[in-house]
Parts: C-alpha cells; sequence; structure tokens
C-alpha cells in the first residue's frame, strides 16, 4: 500500500485498528456496514406459583379488609402496566385479596345507587 505525503492511514497506528477498523469502508464503492449494538435484555422477575408459607395474614374487620382488597387491585394494575411477575413481597400482597361478596363489605364500599358511602369509608371509596 502506497502513502502520498498528504494520506495518514488511521487504521495501522491508532486505537481504530483491529476490530473496529472493519466498522468503517473508506472505499467509495463498498457500502459502510450498519452496526447493530444488542440491546441488554431487562431483568425478568421470574414467573412462580404462589405457595402459601404459614398464616395468610388476612386483616382483621370489615374495613381493614376492603383496604387490603384495594390495596391488591391497584398492585395487580401495576403489574399488568408495567407487564411484569409479582415478587415475592408482593404476592402475599395479592394473597390476601378475598374479594367484597354481597354482604356488608360490599355495601358499605359500594352503596346501592342513590346511597352514600358508609360514613368512616369514604376514603376507600
Amino acid at each position: 500500500m502506497s502513502m502520498s505525503v498528504s494520506q495518514l492511514n488511521l487504521f495501522d497506528t491508532t486505537v481504530l485498528s483491529g476490530e473496529l477498523a472493519a466498522l468503517w469502508s473508506l472505499d467509495d464503492d463498498q457500502p459502510i456496514p450498519e452496526v447493530c449494538i444488542p440491546s441488554p435484555h431487562p431483568f425478568r422477575i421470574p414467573q412462580r406459583d404462589f405457595r402459601l408459607n404459614g398464616v395468610r395474614g388476612l386483616a382483621q374487620g370489615g374495613k381493614a379488609r376492603a383496604e387490603a382488597n384495594l390495596a391488591a387491585i391497584a398492585l395487580l394494575g401495576t403489574l399488568e402496566r408495567e407487564d411484569r411477575n409479582a415478587t415475592e413481597a408482593e404476592q402475599d400482597v395479592l394473597a390476601r385479596f378475598t374479594g367484597f361478596g354481597a354482604g356488608e363489605l360490599a355495601n358499605s364500599l359500594f352503596p346501592p345507587t342513590g346511597r352514600e358511602v358508609r360514613k368512616g369509608w369514604e376514603s376507600l371509596a
């Protein structure tokens, strides 16, 4: 390879030598190849079946159960939006969901049409 006085070969004597030289083409006849840098795979919480270890730890009283149910529903919304599996701690929160049923718990939080939310439950509605 002959070089004129005004030509500097960067690929033999600089950091651009070696593997990086393959990324560029100084020849007008050859296209510059696209460089694809793979994106790292995001950490994914493994999917695990929930196994109850010990006591379920359900809240005591109607209002506390309603709060636990609403926490589980909110957490489920977060998991769906973030498209991820629940951590073990989050699975514990989800396991405390008991539902609202058709009795006092449901009627306190979801009153029939025309009625107000039960006094003291307004913050949950």
